[in-house]
């Protein structure tokens, strides 16, 4: 993506080229949550211009009972166990990976890092 002289991607037309209209019929705002306004794309073709749309943009959905199904099967053999809390509503859950005294926890977030989308990982 076109970078700035910090080296940060350039927000320049951004909500026009994401079509974030198309995700929420308006604006974003500050007090939207997070998972609603996390998204994954592909990325235009080197030296795009910043009328072009980014292509192939679409909305993460983050499960919480997936992911905590998931710790579950990567982490039986260590003893992990994972709790699902719901927090005002829905959209505002926590998952919490708990394991016992001594369990190898690096060895956990090694078997889930690369195996697992970023924003999945606790």
């Amino acid at each position: 993506l076109p970078r700035n002289h910090a080296n940060k991607p350039l927000r320049v037309k951004l909500a026009n080229r994401l079509g974030l209209r198309e995700f929420w019929g308006g604006a974003m705002v500050d007090g939207m949550h997070e998972n609603s306004r996390t998204f994954l794309s592909g990325c235009p073709a080197p030296g795009a211009p910043l009328s072009e749309p980014i292509p192939d943009v679409q909305l993460i959905s983050i499960e919480v009972a997936q992911l905590e199904r998931r710790l579950l099967e990567v982490g039986a053999d260590l003893g992990i166990s994972a709790v699902t809390v719901a927090q005002r509503g829905p959209d505002r859950q926590l998952c919490a990976c708990v394991y016992p005294e001594g369990a190898d926890v690096e060895a956990l977030m090694g078997r889930v890092r690369g195996a697992w989308d970023e924003w999945d990982v606790p």
